[in-house]
């Protein structure tokens, strides 16, 4: 019988083999031609080729209505960390296509993971935003920073927020309203040009749903 087996694994396998937790004869019955693929987040500009590929995927079924990703959502997809990977990016992208209220995914519409992570990135506690800024200003972003990491430790329960911040919960809607009213005033941190992420040209990216 002549075989050839592909695996795939994203422990370290040596590290389990030294440690006796992998059996060293198959590691190296298995260890012929190995491939190293780097994390997503390491390989940002494959990002947008990916999501063309699950794009394209869904537009090939019939009978579907079309969604489009513009840029600046895809910027939020872009900036994302992705620990699960490819994986993780195609089920956003089959969620977004079920939730998506209008013809547009927009950056609301991306999972709450996505966005708080994204928004942590570009405005970390501690951190001036713009050339000047007062201490109560400082002082509402780092507030800002703790509710949108309990907002996503709970995944986005506000009763267990809350209690999880020691407030109640119309305290916290009412920091959450002025979390809102402060990000509308500060002006985000976009990227220069010799690091803005990949687009997809002046064209957003389509893709298809299936009507619900």
């Amino acid at each position: 019988m002549n075989v050839r087996v592909i695996a795939a694994t994203n422990r370290h396998l040596e590290r389990d083999v030294a440690s006796g937790a992998f059996r060293e004869d198959l590691f190296y019955r298995l260890n012929v031609v190995p491939i190293v693929v780097p994390p997503l987040r390491e390989r940002r500009s494959d990002v947008a080729l990916l999501v063309q590929h699950f794009l394209d995927r869904h537009n090939a079924k019939p009978g579907v209505t079309r969604i489009s990703i513009p840029d600046e959502t895809l910027v939020h997809l872009w900036e994302y960390d992705w620990p699960g990977n490819v994986r993780e990016l195609e089920n956003v992208i089959e969620r977004v296509a079920a939730l998506a209220d209008g013809e547009e995914v927009t950056i609301d519409e991306l999972p709450l993971e996505v966005r708080t992570y994204v928004a942590g990135r570009r405005h970390p506690p501690g951190t001036f935003e713009t050339e000047t800024m007062d201490l109560q200003t400082a002082v509402d972003q780092f507030e800002i920073s703790l509710i949108e990491q309990a907002l996503q430790r709970t995944r986005g329960n506000r009763q267990r927020a809350a209690a999880l911040l020691g407030l109640k919960r119309t305290t916290l809607v009412a920091k959450l309203r002025r979390r809102d009213a402060l990000h509308r005033h500060l002006d985000p941190v976009f990227e220069t040009a010799a690091n803005r992420p990949p687009t997809n040209g002046h064209r957003p990216v389509a893709l298809s749903r299936s009507p619900l």
